[in-house]
């Protein structure tokens, strides 16, 4: 509890410090895309955040100046990739897998369609279950910043698909996912 609370607390530190959460692209608001926000547990309920508590760990920033080098952990990068399907981040049939991941930065240059992540725990170097899934609207460029995967259990590897929800192509930049 005490690593969720500094995490929130670190990273509305520095959303402040670093202007992170700036309105996005094609007038949109961040509340606006707060509102399609959506985050579901490991049986697939959808987890009912306010926007108020969304904002505590996924920031929209259209500058794309959010500072990739502050994290303690370390960063993996992945990208740029084009896709209207899914893919796993580390490439291949699975991906790769990430002990105890605390943050993603995705850049979007372009305008972003509608995707989600999902988490999965690691499973003998293939997907087990799924942790956790987290859906992003469209409509936005920039980066998006999203620290909920320290709200998983701890101790673990997990791997992430990204999937693309209306199957539009288009491109991500890069992908860094922090991890111990």
């Amino acid at each position: 509890m005490k690593n969720f609370l500094f995490t929130i607390l670190a990273v509305f530190s520095l959303s402040l410090l670093f202007g992170i959460g700036n309105a996005s692209a094609n007038s949109l608001t961040e509340d606006d895309l707060l509102s399609e926000v959506k985050v579901f547990d490991e049986n697939g309920d959808e987890i009912p955040y306010t926007k108020e508590e969304l904002k505590q760990f996924i920031k929209f920033n259209s500058d794309k100046n959010t500072n990739l080098s502050l994290f303690k952990s370390f960063p993996y990068n992945y990208g740029p990739i084009e896709f209207s399907s899914n893919f796993w981040i580390g490439g291949g049939w699975r991906g790769i897998a990430f002990y105890n991941p605390v943050d993603t930065i995705i850049r979007v240059n372009g305008i972003a369609e509608r995707f989600t992540i999902h988490a999965y725990y690691d499973d003998n170097g293939g997907a087990g279950s799924e942790a956790k899934s987290i859906s992003l609207p469209g409509g936005w460029t920039g980066d998006v910043h999203v620290s909920a995967w320290s709200t998983m259990p701890r101790g673990y590897d997990y791997r992430f698909k990204v999937v693309n929800t209306d199957g539009k192509k288009f491109t991500i930049d890069n992908i860094q996912v922090w991890y111990d």
